[in-house]
């Protein structure tokens, strides 16, 4: 197998790494992404969770701006330098599962952030950077050549049986057919949410990133103590246009917000 890549792509990767940090709170961890001026781009589930001070408490956006609760960028560092939340609640939508959370601008400089974007593409494979618990949440992982997953093509159809029945959604696999939603296989999975999906390949020189990883399926699958077989299993994307145009249908000062984040991209 041909697994040779361009050159320049180093650099677009440094690029996308640097923008890539692991965000930590009382009880739990997850990857966000550096957009905009001062924002970072997570998962729903991850922003909430992280506020959490106990397992099993309802999520008090107040506590974003606690001082056990940040982002760091540290690749390829051991520890990095934390940086904060405001305390407020965030841009978000639960069920595209996304959240914008906007950074302390008391804080020192920030890393860049991620400055292009674009629309997932069936033949562009992709690489995911985030920081998983496994097999170590301190180092960030790069999973490559992930391809997305068409459901409906006729070369699925075993797979997807395992998920669908009767044109009828199997328990563990609710959600799998949402709107502007993709799926993938890859390798992270437990607390890569919020990693982003950046195209491979391309010439630019500055990374692209299309999708943002959000959850995988079934959900038994992450339960302790229990042994799915990677055929049962596939992870979900939300994609940048989709939360593109979500945003931007919040009213004017979102839609200040969706271009501070994402520029000239999905106009």
């Amino acid at each position: 197998m041909d697994n040779t890549h361009d050159a320049r792509i180093i650099d677009v990767w440094t690029r996308a790494r640097n923008a890539v940090g692991r965000i930590r709170g009382p009880q739990y961890t997850g990857t966000g992404i550096r957009v905009g001026t001062k924002y970072i781009l997570t998962a729903y589930h991850v922003a909430k969770d992280i506020t959490k001070e106990n397992i099993g408490d309802t999520e008090d956006w107040s506590k974003l701006g606690s001082k056990h609760v940040w982002i760091e960028f540290h690749f390829p560092k051991t520890n990095g330098e934390q940086f904060h939340f405001k305390p407020e609640r965030p841009v978000y939508d639960e069920k595209l599962d996304f959240a914008i959370l906007e950074l302390d601008s008391g804080e020192s400089e920030i890393p860049q952030p991620i400055r292009k974007f674009g629309k997932p593409d069936y033949k562009q494979v992709f690489a995911l950077l985030g920081h998983p618990t496994k097999p170590n949440s301190e180092i960030m992982q790069f999973d490559s050549n992930i391809e997305l997953f068409d459901l409906d093509a006729d070369k699925n159809s075993n797979r997807r049986g395992y998920m669908i029945a009767n044109d009828e959604v199997k328990p563990g696999y609710e959600g799998i057919w949402d709107k502007g939603k993709v799926l993938f296989d890859c390798w992270v999975q437990h607390a890569a949410s919020g990693s982003p999906g950046i195209v491979m390949g391309n010439n630019d020189e500055e990374p692209i990133c299309t999708l943002m990883l959000a959850r995988g399926f079934p959900v038994q699958a992450f339960s302790e103590g229990v042994n799915t077989q990677h055929e049962e299993m596939i992870e979900q994307g939300v994609t940048m246009e989709e939360i593109a145009n979500k945003i931007n249908s919040l009213g004017n000062s979102a839609k200040r917000l969706k271009i501070d984040i994402f520029g000239e991209n999905f106009p």
